[in-house]
This record gives structure tokens, sequence and C-alpha cells, in this order.
């Protein structure tokens, strides 16, 4: 768990970075969040040299199990970091601006802030970096996994019939390469994930 905690910190640094661009946007539109995105990237960053520093001794190779904590770990953590700069200027409650950042981290474009229009400029654009680092339009990202478990071919959207999978990285190229292995495998091989004996050592 520690070792899982040491590359937690380590993600949160560099999601610090992040924060670069929502305050030069503040700086140049003079919209009044300055401060809310240097003490949001402070917080991320203390947050996460705390975490490494403190885990430093534990840093390890991490086992597949590990993995499945470590990614589940990381949606949930920088979701909570990306929320300060709608708790501290927004004002919004946790839960809200909690949904607010899953949604864009996920893509999926749900949100809970009323009149978008209004919003100063950086907290726009931090609404939209999270859309682009959680990737792609959750439609074509949907799709293609499931089009490519199935073995059905095209998926929808930037996937769909009438374009193909050449715009994708190679990353997304691999994980889509496994869903469809994943989906010759069927799901009974799946579950071997979830016997015991597969976690033992």
């Amino acid at each position: 768990m520690l070792s899982v905690a040491n590359v937690l910190g380590r993600l949160l640094m560099v999601l610090s970075l992040t924060y670069l661009l929502p305050i030069i946007c503040s700086l140049i539109y003079r919209d009044g969040t300055f401060l809310t995105f240097l003490v949001s990237q402070a917080a991320c960053l203390a947050a996460g040299g705390l975490m490494t520093l403190a885990t430093r001794r534990f840093q390890r190779e991490l086992k597949p199990r590990d993995g499945f904590m470590l990614v589940t770990l990381a949606w949930v953590l920088t979701a909570t970091i990306a929320t300060f700069p709608l708790l501290l200027h927004l004002e919004l409650s946790f839960s809200d601006a909690f949904f607010e950042a899953m949604s864009g981290m996920t893509t999926t474009g749900a949100t809970v802030i009323t009149g978008l229009e209004a919003l100063p400029a950086s907290i726009d654009l931090w609404r939209h970096e999270l859309n682009w680092i959680g990737g792609r339009d959750f439609i074509s990202a949907f799709s293609a996994v499931i089009a490519c478990i199935d073995n059905a071919g095209p998926g929808l959207g930037a996937v769909g019939p009438g374009t193909n999978y050449s715009s994708l990285t190679d990353y997304e190229i691999w994980v889509l390469s496994f869903t469809m292995l994943l989906g010759r495998l069927e799901v009974f091989s799946l579950l071997v994930l979830f016997t015991p004996q597969f976690w033992r050592k």
C-alpha cells in the first residue's frame, strides 16, 4: 500500500503542473482567480511532495494487485485535488466540486454549474483542461472499447463507421488491442482476477 502511495505522490507533483495554464490565464485576463490557482497548485505540490517523501523507503516495483489499487486511487485522488479551485473560487459544496472534477476527467460532459458563460476565463479553462487530462470524448472511448471487446469493428463518434482508429494514440491502440483479446477470452477469464488464489503469493 505504501509503495502505491509513493507513486500517487509523484503523480500529484506532476498534476501540480497543470495549474500553470489557469494561473497564466488569470494573469492575462485579471479575472481574480490568481490566488485561487496558486494556493491550489501549492496544496497539490505539497501533498504530492509529502506523500513521496513519507513513503520513499517503500518504493519498489508494483505488483498486479497494486496496479488495480493505484488506478482506482489515482482517479479519486486527482479528482479530489482538482476540486480545489472550484471549492475556493466558486464556493461549491465538496460533492458538487467533486462531481464537476470527476465529470471533467471522465469527459462525461455533465455539470452542476449554472451560468457557465459568466465563469472567469481561468476557471473555464480549468474545466476544459480537466477534460483534456481525462482524454477522449466519452462516446468515442466507450464505443471503441465495446467494439473491440465484441470484435465488432467500428464504434461511434471519432471511431464510427465513417472513420477508423487511426486518430488514436499508441497507448489507446494498445488498450483497445488488449480489450479485443479480452473479448476473445470471454468473461470467465476475467473472473480469475476475483479469485483468492490469483492474489496469493
